[in-house]
């Protein structure tokens, strides 16, 4: 699926983001953070994804910011600052 909806949890309800432009390969084990007035979209399996994508909420629109390989990560903005957690293989 390659469609944005976003949730009201006042009204209990999602409402379709019609999205511009090229969108992000379909994935799974990403992570997603919402900063400001964008959601950016981190890492995950699935074709060509392991990439960095922004949303823009008020432009509807997605643009890609960089390419790497994240699998199993986590992310979180403290203070306007990003942090990610990338766990280290295991023997």
């Amino acid at each position: 699926m390659d469609e944005v909806y976003m949730y009201d949890p006042g009204k209990h309800s999602w409402t379709f983001m019609n999205a511009r432009g090229k969108k992000p390969a379909p994935r799974y084990l990403h992570s997603a953070v919402v900063v400001d007035n964008a959601m950016l979209v981190f890492g995950g399996t699935e074709k060509t994804a392991g990439d960095i994508w922004s949303f823009s909420f008020r432009k509807l629109s997605w643009n890609r910011l960089s390419h790497v390989s994240l699998l199993s990560h986590g992310f979180v903005i403290m203070q306007n600052n990003c942090m990610m957690h990338v766990p280290t293989a295991q023997a």
